[in-house]
């Protein structure tokens, strides 16, 4: 049984409480972990070969290149690129190369601007172009003529040009000369240099899932991220924005939320949902329970009653462990008994050493049980320091008016991070369910400094100690494109 309780049953090896069980479950992880581990590198090894002698490992060819099958001297059938027919888009990736390389003011958001304008369609011409697709094509090697592979780890982050797995030149027709992109990598690596630079001088928040706060410009996005779920497939929402490009050709930047099952697995029938819709119904909510005064004597009889349910449960797994100790220490002193009287005995002692080990393990599980006690609060506490709590945010919400759809307010964010314990979404999205959660081990003074620290913080660092819940339901109309 592990540590949440669950239990692994197998039809075919002797899996138990035992030593032994214990003993052939690590082996079996063990050897299951390496074949797993194996096969990636043999995937790997195969796919780097194959890059090596210049043939195709997956997905689609580059603008400017379509796919084609050539049989190789073995005789085997290959994958590799051949020239589009479409001339205009081998003319559109040179022409992207050399406005790059020549004009030292032009950046990649520039250049898809330009072709914004120019009406220049994209591989799917109805999304236009984004910065993040011109950038990807001046980082990709193909165009040379050779074959390349390993651009990024497993984090989705560029590599430096060393570490890419390259083909011979050759191995399928050239768009851009090879001196043409190692200008456009100097360059890209030049202002990325300058990007990091910048970020880390400005600084950025780090949320409870270990991910900035802030986007690029420094302005804070997806407050809910990680912590909306959907009822639906049981994923969590993340956030992902969707650009309208408009008559001048601009790009107009919606914040949407998206189900991460039908986002990365499509096994998810829900629809996005714009961030203001979401973020602000979580503040609906949060400012309906500050107002709720009368609400206090109520809410604190809630979570008293929790809390002593969780006592009662702490106090019975407490007796149950301390009974298990009595009989282990009793099944120990009869195998030294039996020791004292039949001298050595190799049976008697391999017991004796194996129920010294039991007890051992189960004293260390006492004492991790008896660090986990819960909290002790009484009714008047508890009132009071709802009370404390629903001042601080109404004087919060005074302090820090809710900026809107913008999410400009870094203290919104970080507070969003803390009080959100998780939020249910119904399959359908029209109702959100919201858990919210404060600490009870707090005082008034530290509670205030903690609330005020939220302005300048750049990490994140979730309350530890027992917190009071409660759940907040509330229907949601989702909003239109404007």
């Amino acid at each position: 049984t592990d540590s949440q309780g669950a239990e692994l049953i197998s039809v075919s090896e002797p899996i138990d409480d035992s030593a032994i069980g214990h003993l052939m479950q690590v082996v079996i992880q063990a050897i299951s972990e390496f074949f797993s581990e194996n096969l990636a590198w043999e995937t790997r090894k195969g796919q780097r070969q194959n890059a090596k002698q210049g043939w195709h490992n997956g997905g689609r060819a580059p603008l400017g290149y379509r796919l084609t099958t050539i049989t190789d001297s073995h005789g085997v059938e290959r994958r590799t690129y051949e020239l589009d027919p479409d001339a205009s888009k081998i003319e559109t990736v040179q022409q992207i190369f050399h406005w790059y390389v020549n004009e030292p003011d032009l950046g990649v958001g520039g250049i898809a601007t330009r072709l914004n304008n120019l009406k220049v369609p994209t591989i799917q011409s109805a999304k236009g172009w984004h910065s993040s697709t011109v950038w990807q094509m001046l980082r990709n090697g193909n165009y040379t003529g050779r074959k390349v592979w390993n651009q990024r780890n497993s984090y989705g982050d560029w590599l430096p040009m060393n570490e890419w797995v390259w083909s011979d030149p050759g191995a399928h027709p050239e768009i851009v000369p090879w001196d043409t992109f190692e200008k456009a990598q100097t360059k890209l690596e030049a202002w990325e240099a300058e990007r990091k630079k910048k970020q880390e001088e400005r600084g950025s928040g780090i949320n409870r899932g270990g991910r900035p706060l802030t986007g690029k410009n420094g302005i804070p996005t997806y407050a809910l991220t990680g912590l909306l779920i959907c009822d639906n497939c049981g994923s969590h929402y993340i956030g992902k924005p969707s650009h309208r490009y408009v008559k001048d050709g601009t790009a107009k930047i919606y914040r949407r939320y998206v189900c991460n099952g039908h986002l990365k697995r499509g096994q998810c029938q829900t629809k996005y949902v714009y961030c203001s819709t979401v973020e602000s119904k979580v503040l609906d909510a949060l400012k309906s329970w500050i107002g709720r005064d009368v609400a206090n004597r109520e809410e604190a009889e809630t979570a008293l009653e929790s809390i002593r349910l969780a006592h009662e449960g702490w106090g019975s797994t407490k007796a149950e462990l301390e009974a298990e100790l009595d009989g282990l220490n009793a099944e120990a002193q009869r195998y030294l008994d039996l020791v004292g009287k039949m001298g050595s005995s190799e049976l008697a002692q391999e017991r004796l050493e194996t129920t010294e080990q039991k007890i051992k393990q189960l004293r260390n599980r006492i004492t991790l049980h008896a660090n986990q006690e819960p909290i002790s609060v009484e009714q008047g506490q508890m009132e009071s320091l709802l009370t404390v709590w629903r001042n601080l945010w109404g004087d919060a919400w005074g302090q820090h008016l809710w900026p809107g759809e913008a999410m400009e307010d870094h203290w919104w964010l970080v507070a969003f991070r803390h009080i959100v314990r998780e939020a249910h979404f119904s399959a359908d999205q029209k109702l959100l369910r919201i858990r919210f959660g404060l600490p009870i081990n707090i005082s008034k003074e530290k509670a205030v400094e903690w609330m005020q620290s939220w302005e300048d913080t750049e990490t994140i660092e979730p309350w530890q100690g027992p917190v009071f819940t409660w759940d907040e339901e509330i229907r949601v109309e989702k909003l239109t494109l404007n």
